[in-house]
């Protein structure tokens, strides 16, 4: 009996000594912990420099995007002033102007003539927004500024907005072959789609009226395939010219047909009915 009882409390003894599943994966857990505090460390201390560097690019990206803006401001001034002083150098311009007296007098009496008559006054910029003439020897000023906001922020709206800018001044004052070269750096330096389908629409425009049409076909579906429904109709309806102008009459037919579908109740698809009988 004696012998049994201490042979049963050895073998408890030796229990005892032994540590549980527990015991050792609550020790090894301990262990591995220890084991990856250093490189968890270093990875929390990555993880904010990446957020105070992402903080840092957006105000820094800001800021570049506010000077840019700021330049082109500048620079639309001078284009406005520059405007004006070229206006006052063209005759002056017949406009209808009112009366002096009551403008009530021709509803108290039916039978009093029109108080409105013409007269001669000094042209505005806006008389001369489509007049012909050289930009590089009338708007030098402008241009030099204008090209300072392409040349300094390069890849900013502000620089892609003065290349538009810059071609529509060649194109509305009669020089459709160098806007071209001005709308096809905005179409590529576009930031959206909807900047890439503007541009292109105007691309289009300076092509057709440099007489390519064929090229300007393309540049309209290049517009179109921007999906932007703010150019949709205008994009389209300018392709269906430009079909007619090189006489394939049955793809212009088509392309009216797409613009009256998709297009219903609105005045591209009521021109577009109109046009597509002509033909």
């Amino acid at each position: 009996m004696s012998s049994l009882s201490e042979s049963s409390f050895s073998k408890r003894r030796k229990d005892l000594k032994r540590p549980d599943e527990f015991q050792r994966s609550v020790g090894g857990g301990f262990k591995q912990l220890e084991n990856y505090q250093k490189p968890l460390g270093i990875f929390v201390v990555f993880a904010i420099l990446v957020s105070f560097a992402t903080v840092w690019y957006k105000s820094h990206k800001g800021a570049k995007e506010a000077a840019a803006r700021d330049t082109l401001f500048n620079a639309l001034q001078v284009l406005r002033t520059e405007m004006q002083d070229l206006a006052k150098t063209y005759p002056p311009v017949p406009k209808q102007s009112e009366d002096s007296s009551d403008p009530l007098n021709s509803l108290k009496d039916p039978k009093k003539k029109d108080t409105k008559k013409m007269e001669l006054v000094p042209p505005t910029s806006d008389d001369i927004a489509f007049a012909t003439f050289d930009i590089n020897a009338k708007l030098p000023k402008s241009l030099a500024e204008l090209s300072k906001v392409t040349d300094l922020h390069k890849g900013s709206i502000a620089a892609h907005e003065a290349q538009v800018v810059i071609g529509k001044l060649f194109f509305d004052h009669g020089n459709p072959k160098v806007a071209m070269d001005w709308f096809t750096k905005s179409a590529q330096s576009a930031p959206t789609p909807f900047f890439e389908a503007s541009a292109s629409l105007l691309l289009g425009a300076a092509q057709e009226a440099n007489g390519d049409c064929k090229t300007a076909v393309g540049t309209y579906d290049r517009a179109v395939g921007t999906k932007e429904i703010s150019v949709l109709g205008e994009a389209l309806m300018a392709k269906a010219r430009c079909l007619e102008t090189l006489n394939q009459t049955e793809d212009a037919k088509k392309v009216y047909d797409k613009i009256i579908t998709d297009l219903p109740d609105t005045a591209y698809s009521r021109n577009a009915e109109v046009f597509r009988a002509q033909l």
